[in-house]
């Protein structure tokens, strides 16, 4: 099966857990280091095995890439979180102005104060 783009997929709670530790770590990541991350601030701690689940996960969605390193695998994010959550809002607008072209002009025009025709002009940028 073809790989998706990675901004296709939303996170799931605990997905998001993970890719913010590791885009907040700014470099390769260990599965130990984000468990140790994420269970600093639970009050029932999670398994190293929900944690590498999650990671090998996210790799084969193509969010996150493994280096082996010795005997562990460092987790790399694929794409930095400004560009994924970019994406993430482009998709998301995209798709309802592509199926709601009518109500998307309304809402841009009364929440940005543009004329009906500046509207239609800035959804043009969403379609795809």
């Amino acid at each position: 099966m073809p790989r998706r783009d990675a901004s296709f997929y939303s996170l799931g709670p605990l997905e998001k857990e993970v890719m913010e530790t590791i885009w907040r770590a700014g470099k390769g990541v260990a599965v130990r280091e984000v468990l140790g991350e994420i269970n600093s601030h639970k009050k029932v701690p999670y398994a190293y095995t929900t944690i590498l689940t999650v990671c090998q996960n996210l790799e084969k969605k193509g969010l996150l890439r493994s280096e082996r390193v010795g005997k562990m695998n460092l987790y790399f994010p694929t794409v930095s979180r400004e560009k994924f959550y970019k994406d993430r809002l482009t998709h998301f607008i995209g798709t309802f102005v592509r199926e709601h072209p009518d109500v998307a002009a309304s809402f841009f025009a009364e929440t940005m104060d543009l004329s009906p025709e500046e509207a239609y002009e800035l959804l043009k940028k969403f379609e795809k």
